[in-house]
């Protein structure tokens, strides 16, 4: 008795989705072994993070991001979430489909 409610337990633990956030986030493309930030992609991928899902309920947190805004820190722009919910997944794939190669978080 004991080993089954200790496989359910494990088999629950496992199905179980842990979410990379996070507070911030830039979009980037990889030039000669560096880094260059995206700004056009960054601002297109963080208002179409905000938009996403507005108004469904019964979504992991990650899946909506209602306070992502861009933000500006010594003049550098990047998009922002108060509340730490920018999904890593999620806002990698906006900046990807916005025209850059990838995502600093």
């Amino acid at each position: 008795m004991q080993y089954s409610t200790l496989l359910a337990s494990l088999a629950f633990a496992a199905a179980s989705v842990i979410a990379d956030t996070h507070y911030n986030a830039i979009c980037v493309d990889y030039v000669d072994g560096g880094i260059i930030y995206n700004a056009a992609a960054t601002e297109a991928a963080c208002n179409d993070y905000l938009l996403r899902n507005q108004g469904q309920t019964g979504l992991d947190y990650w899946e909506t991001c209602g306070d992502c805004k861009m933000t500006t820190v010594n003049d550098v722009p990047f998009c922002n979430s108060a509340a730490g919910v920018l999904g890593g997944n999620e806002i990698e794939a906006y900046c990807k489909a916005n025209g850059a190669q990838g995502v600093q978080t």
